[in-house]
């Protein structure tokens, strides 16, 4: 990481009670927030990229709101290769993910 200064723990995102005891026990009142699945590797898991983009930005967010945290998540949109909304809502409703973002 170069010049990064202070702790950095590689956590998985999907893990809420493991995030939060993360939380608890670091006094963490920062989450900077770069997890996802892009291109490639998502579009060959693609279940697993809706849990980890969806579902992981959701459980941060939660987080933040919870412990009252500042949180920044940078858009990583510019990255991926947009999948017509036909295709994407077949993947939502076939795998039984989340079909409702916040």
């Amino acid at each position: 990481m170069g010049n990064a200064v202070g702790p950095f723990v590689y956590a998985d995102i999907l893990d809420i009670k493991k995030l939060q005891q993360l939380v608890v026990d670091e006094r963490i009142d920062w989450l900077v927030h770069f997890s996802a699945l892009l291109s490639v590797v998502g579009e060959n898991n693609l279940p697993l990229a809706l849990r980890v983009n969806i579902d992981g930005s959701h459980n941060v967010i939660e987080l933040a709101k919870q412990y009252n945290l500042k949180l920044f998540i940078p858009s990583t949109i510019g990255t991926m290769r947009i999948r017509p909304l036909e295709t994407c809502l077949f993947y939502l409703l076939a795998d039984n993910s989340p079909t409702s973002v916040l």
